[in-house]
């Protein structure tokens, strides 16, 4: 039973770096996007 918990929290603790980097990931894309756009539109 108690490695069964222990691999449940790896696992969750896996599934919250993912999703942290993923938003990561995603503020730098737009940030890098606002940026090409930026000359663009002047």
């Amino acid at each position: 039973m108690y490695w069964k918990t222990k691999i449940v929290l790896k696992e969750r603790a896996k599934l919250k770096w993912r999703n942290i980097v993923i938003k990561i990931g995603c503020s730098t894309l737009s940030f890098y996007s606002l940026q090409k756009a930026k000359p663009l539109s002047k």
